[in-house]
């Protein structure tokens, strides 16, 4: 999500400790103390960042980064006074998260992209939890389908889904993932080859649902390499012939949203054997997200001889499918690839240089930052011609931050996140024993429905600009709102206590919330160019 301004990058030696806790009881919440993992300047793949490894950081939360719990809203139900923890914070949840469930075809080919013994082009398995409606439960009214790109093995592949899972579900999209997962850790050539394979394989996924659920609307997400999976099915669907009823049935995919899409531009036209005319016959809407800063896929001209469609849009003057809607996402893409406050990478200065943070950013069960995922829930908002996923806006605003406690200079720089959104607050200024006001807002969106209680993820990082003493350190903590229309502005404030040799300061970050009960529109028009 968009970003004012960035921080410089350090290698902090001796990072302070940095601790939350709510205003209320400082004592409930223990002191966390953070390091940023080695990020490699050049990540030639397209999985998530050494950082978001779990070997590497704290485990996940089985709780979605959004919790929502329902009060009743028939006459027995308790009055909204009993929303007890609205205005509390607290510390995240340890546990390890649960993976979300997944198809896979992983072992179905060699290293080259043929098919080993005993797998057929079209077959699939299924793992992890159940596939509602596939596995014996009901079928929803829409599920979303993750496809991951190039270098992620198995995994890489499930750190994928949870970081989208995660952002969906912090922007208050909480119908069924479900992840896709194939063999592309085999070389960027073979991957290829595997990709075209798979579409027979994902193809076969989607008939076989709507078989099952006829209903139901299938959303398909996909990232760099795993486009080609996504467009291929595409191209099985319109004409393989075992696969006809999907269209004298009239299904179609819903929407399909390509982030970063390691695909040749031009390859979404009409003619010259391009997918555009299986884009315009099988798909209602298609979303393009690209990003013209993004050095990964500046490099796939290299090996294509085209440039990216996830790094240039579609090739100018080509004839594109009329559903075809394209975005650049430069500013929803934040160089923090750790999620710990510093840039990555060579290109200091520039957003949209992180191929793998289109998704979000997660830093051990927090969600730092959100990627592009909240322009692709509101193009389905969009596409639906009316808000009806949630009727609860919640707007959240830091409004300042209190310097108390020992002098440790003013050469700090501080970001603060909120249910995925960031902001980055530079503190040249900040200095001791004030109060500074900011008033800056950081999300404003529905992410709930009337009478629900939410879970908004925090995260503040603290980073030292004084090059003789680098010093770095960050603060989790989930603040509880009951998103209720009756309920006024109220205050929450996180407590950043950051210690410096023998100095010790507080850092008072107070956040005001406000609800607001928002009703549906009947404007169905697309925020993303039609081109």
């Amino acid at each position: 999500s968009s970003i004012p301004s960035l921080v410089p990058s350090h290698s902090p030696s001796n990072p302070p400790s940095v601790s939350a806790s709510p205003s209320s009881n400082p004592s409930a919440i223990p002191s966390i103390s953070q390091r940023p993992s080695n990020i490699p300047s050049n990540i030639p793949s397209s999985s998530q960042s050494p950082s978001n490894d779990p070997s590497n950081s704290p485990s996940l939360s089985t709780s979605p980064s959004m919790h929502r719990s329902t009060i009743p809203s028939d006459s027995s139900a308790p009055s909204i006074s009993t929303c007890v923890l609205d205005g509390e914070v607290e510390t995240p949840k340890s546990e390890q998260l649960i993976d979300p469930p997944c198809v896979t075809t992983r072992g179905h080919f060699d290293s080259s992209g043929n098919l080993n013994p005993g797998f057929e082009e079209t077959t699939y398995t299924t793992e992890g939890d159940i596939i509602p409606g596939i596995t014996g439960v009901d079928c929803p009214s829409e599920i979303v389908i993750y496809i991951h790109g190039f270098a992620n093995d198995a995994n890489g592949a499930k750190e994928n889904f949870r970081t989208a899972h995660l952002s969906l579900v912090q922007l208050g999209y909480d119908y069924p993932f479900i992840g896709y997962t194939w063999d592309s850790d085999v070389g960027w050539f073979d991957s290829q080859d595997t990709a075209v394979a798979n579409g027979k394989k994902l193809a076969q996924f989607l008939f076989d649902y709507k078989i099952e659920c006829p209903t139901t609307k299938i959303r398909i997400i996909t990232h760099s390499l795993g486009t080609r999976v996504a467009l291929e099915a595409l191209k099985s669907l319109h004409q393989d012939q075992h696969l006809t009823s999907w269209t004298t049935n009239g299904w179609k995919v819903r929407s399909l949203t390509t982030l970063g899409a390691a695909v040749d531009n031009e390859e979404v036209q009409m003619d010259n054997n391009g997918y555009g005319s299986y884009i315009q016959n099988e798909v209602d809407q298609f979303y393009n997200k690209y990003s013209t800063e993004d050095d990964i896929l500046a490099l796939y001209v290299l090996t294509r001889l085209s440039f990216a469609l996830g790094n240039t849009g579609a090739e100018d003057g080509i004839d594109l499918p009329s559903n075809y809607n394209e975005e650049m996402v430069n500013s929803e893409l934040i160089k923090d690839i750790g999620g710990d406050g510093y840039p990555n990478g060579s290109d200091q200065n520039k957003d949209g240089d992180n191929h793998s943070g289109y998704n979000g950013i997660i830093r051990g069960n927090i969600l730092v930052d959100n990627g592009c995922m909240n322009l692709v829930v509101d193009d389905w908002i969009q596409q639906e011609g009316s808000e009806e996923y949630n009727t609860c806006a919640v707007k959240v605003t830091l409004e300042s931050i209190a310097y108390q406690g020992d002098d440790i200079g003013n050469d700090w720089d501080w970001s603060s996140s909120v249910g995925g959104e960031s902001l980055y607050v530079v503190c040249t200024a900040l200095t001791h024993d004030t109060v500074h006001t900011i008033n800056t807002v950081i999300m404003d969106r529905k992410v709930a429905n009337e009478g629900e209680q939410i879970s908004l993820d925090v995260r503040i990082n603290a980073i030292e600009n004084d090059v003789a003493n680098d010093d770095e350190g960050g603060v989790d903590a989930v603040m509880k709102i009951c998103c209720n229309s009756s309920i006024g502005p109220r205050s929450h404030t996180v407590t950043a206590t950051v210690v410096e040799g023998s100095n010790t300061a507080d850092l008072l970050f107070s956040y005001s919330v406000e609800t607001t009960a928002l009703p549906t529109t009947n404007s169905n028009a697309n925020t993303a160019t039609e081109r």
